[in-house]
């Protein structure tokens, strides 16, 4: 809305009355930028894969946000319904982070199926395991994600509990118990991650068993 961009908004769900909805939706408006979570195009991959291709419209951005996109799911976000020429930003971020943490960025960084990518600039994430050490690059190996410094949109307080914001997701990690800088304090996201090539993945075995229920 800052950049004066239209917004397109509707009420119920995208697969009703049917599955082309949002395609439909795409096409008559001219809507050129698709915003969505993978539960989404999950849902529209199984009571609609071919409904994409039925309708003439030109996406030049797609994202996938809120979880994880499995990589065989993502390839059909980017061929059926990107029409194979509409990037895909996947990110990752909580909501008391006040903006994406990791993502690739169009045309600077390359997409990789099922991956949010690097941090984002000014964001240095490193995943460390139980005991405070960094997990290799490439071992594969699941750990924790850390951010080793602050950002200007971090949450500053917990409302009439600073302890326990202290407590919950700084103190996991930090070694100077003395030390008011939080530059010397990684932020702790307290979610799951796998280590492979700079490239941030958490599971979601809820969300996938969800998307199989009738």
């Amino acid at each position: 809305l800052a950049l004066a961009a239209t917004s397109v908004m509707y009420e119920g769900v995208p697969t009703y009355p049917d599955p082309g909805r949002p395609w439909r939706i795409a096409e008559r408006l001219g809507v050129n930028i698709f915003h969505t979570a993978p539960t989404t195009i999950r849902t529209l991959r199984k009571l609609g894969p071919d409904e994409p291709k039925k309708y003439d419209y030109h996406f030049k951005h797609m994202t996938t946000v809120g979880e994880p996109i499995e990589p065989e799911v993502w390839r059909w976000y980017y061929h059926s319904v990107g029409k194979d020429e509409a990037v895909i930003v996947d990110t990752w971020w909580q909501t008391e982070n006040g903006g994406f943490l990791c993502s690739t960025m169009p045309a600077l960084q390359p997409m990789k199926p099922g991956s949010c990518g690097p941090g984002v600039l000014g964001i240095y994430p490193e995943i460390l395991d139980e005991h405070g050490k960094p997990v290799p690059k490439g071992s594969s190996k699941a750990g924790n994600i850390t951010i080793r410094n602050p950002w200007p949109g971090i949450f500053q307080t917990i409302y009439g509990d600073p302890d326990r914001f202290v407590s919950t997701y700084y103190a996991k990690y930090n070694k100077k118990k003395d030390s008011k800088d939080w530059h010397d304090w990684p932020y702790f996201a307290g979610d799951g991650a796998v280590q492979a090539c700079l490239l941030y993945t958490s599971p979601s075995p809820r969300d996938r068993q969800k998307s199989r229920i009738p």
